[in-house]
């Protein structure tokens, strides 16, 4: 009796997995979509906002194939300790990050690293070389 009744919680298990993978993936596409839209949003305003020639940012990413998403959480490092990435720049149009109260980002401007203190809320748009780029030719990239 014990193996079949094994079983039988084992196959319910699986069936309540099956169930809750569905459902996040729904949820999953729903915000990529979403956050999909805001990118490419924000793109436009930014295309606008630097005078680059009109839809040059949605022309250039109007192949959304590549978009992606990911979510990392660091654990909160103690003084003198660094968790997560190292520096770097991302190579693409802009980045969305949302952070929570630990913090950790840091934006590198006029040859030092400054903290960017979170915003209960706010969304952080990186903006990447792919930009930089576009805006300043000669002068790109690195940090």
């Amino acid at each position: 009796m014990a193996p079949c009744r094994q079983r039988t919680c084992s196959a319910h298990f699986e069936y309540v997995l099956s169930l809750s993978l569905c459902v996040c993936r729904e949820v999953e596409e729903e915000v990529f979509t979403s956050l999909s839209k805001t990118a490419s949003l924000i793109e436009g305003i930014i295309n606008d906002c630097l005078g680059l020639p009109s839809g040059l940012l949605k022309e250039f990413n109007s192949d959304r194939s590549s978009d992606f998403l990911m979510a990392h959480q660091y654990f909160a490092a103690t003084e003198g300790q660094t968790n997560g990435l190292t520096p770097h720049e991302d190579s693409n149009s802009i980045t969305l990050v949302f952070q929570d109260d630990a913090g950790g980002l840091e934006v590198f401007r006029n040859g030092e690293w400054i903290p960017a203190t979170p915003e209960p809320g706010a969304i952080v748009v990186n903006v990447g070389d792919i930009i930089q780029v576009h805006t300043n030719p000669s002068g790109c990239c690195g940090y």
